[in-house]
């Protein structure tokens, strides 16, 4: 009888610390919260250079990036739209412009669909803020999509991407995001929203990376916190 009520409490003490756990882990999850208290914010960027890649298919160098979006809840981001310029791709010693369908050939533009985002936790070994933002197309599951030219194949690439969010727990008018990739590979692995999720975008069945970043301004000077 002693064993059975020692064991009866220690099967309470799992199952209490467990659940005290689950509801730290809830109590963290990261997100948006702006000065004003309203949703929607909406936000802009400018960036720089960016690299959009298929390993063995083909590899995109873009020399500037811009997006536009709004952060829609507290933990979202909907109609994303990220357009990339003046880029070009390599085969065979030829270099050329390329772009996505629907924008002028040879322009050089390549254009996303409409993404969402949704913020997540993030290992620190894969993002050292511990916050990343999921970004994948709203419909269709199609991320971008390459018109055929002499050095890329047309193709849309599927799936999904993260990036690190900085800075955190600071009220500020903008947000850094870091599409990062390591080794020719994503840097962020997994990303817990919801659900533990494994960001991946693909093409010809092989997995692809967009290396880029970006410090996405506030309209109105409106100020958020991510925490």
């Amino acid at each position: 009888m002693k064993h059975l009520r020692v064991l009866v409490l220690t099967l309470t003490a799992i199952f209490a610390t467990s659940a005290l756990a689950a509801s730290a882990a809830q109590a963290a999850a990261p997100e948006f919260k702006p000065n004003g208290g309203k949703f929607p914010v909406a936000f802009t960027s400018t960036g720089g250079e960016a690299t959009l890649s298929v390993p063995i298919f083909f590899t995109v160098q873009c020399k500037k990036a811009k997006d536009a979006g709004e952060i829609t809840g507290a933990k979202t981001v909907g109609g994303l739209t990220i357009t990339f310029e003046e880029c070009t791709a390599e085969k065979e010693s030829k270099k050329c412009a390329v772009n996505s369908v629907n924008e002028p050939k040879g322009s050089g533009l390549v254009k996303t669909t409409i993404l969402n985002g949704e913020l997540g936790t993030v290992e620190k070994s894969q993002a050292t803020s511990e916050v990343g933002l999921l970004v994948e197309a709203e419909a269709e599951g199609t991320f971008v999509h390459f018109e055929e030219s002499e050095c890329v194949l047309g193709a849309a690439i599927a799936g999904s991407i993260a990036a690190e969010v900085t800075p955190i727990k600071e009220l500020k008018n903008h947000i850094n995001l870091n599409f990062a990739q390591e080794a020719g590979k994503k840097k962020i692995k997994t990303i817990t929203t919801t659900e533990a999720k494994k960001p991946s975008l693909n093409a010809f069945g092989v997995a692809g990376f967009l290396a880029n970043s970006s410090e996405e301004t506030f309209a109105g000077g409106e100020l958020v916190e991510v925490s």
